[in-house]
């Protein structure tokens, strides 16, 4: 129940400063006294490339819920107990060494017609015996 009386103090400020259009540290949003910034929908839709063109309302609807779903674990002592430290450490690594692996990662370059020829002709059993088949 006090879920949906925090939904209930947010919604109207919702009004006020969906826009993302803002100053950079503009607070769009409070819930329960923790801001939402531009900043925060940015990340929102970076987690989720099919969210990349979403809805400022949509981002923020996401944003809003996930707050309040943290604030009340927290309200209950979810994050307390001996391990959270380390999953926490452990969690900002994983996230920091993913980026980095995305970071070295290069496409590979469009092979050239050359570049299949001599693929096909290095490995005949594989590539000698095509055939194109039409079917109606």
């Amino acid at each position: 129940m006090a879920l949906m009386g925090a939904c209930l103090i947010v919604i109207p400020s919702l009004g006020a400063g969906c826009s993302q259009q803002g100053a950079k540290g503009q607070v769009i949003a409070t819930v329960n006294g923790e801001e939402i910034t531009p900043q925060d929908l940015e990340a929102e839709a970076r987690s989720n490339p099919a969210l990349a063109q979403a809805d400022t309302s949509l981002l923020l609807q996401r944003v809003v819920a996930r707050t309040l779903m943290a604030q009340a674990a927290h309200s209950r002592g979810i994050d307390h107990y001996p391990g959270y430290p380390s999953d926490i450490t452990r969690l900002k690594q994983d996230f920091i060494a993913q980026r980095f692996m995305r970071s070295n990662l290069k496409t590979p370059p469009t092979p050239t017609s050359a570049d299949l020829e001599k693929i096909m002709a290095a490995n005949p059993y594989e590539f000698g015996q095509r055939q194109s088949v039409t079917i109606d």
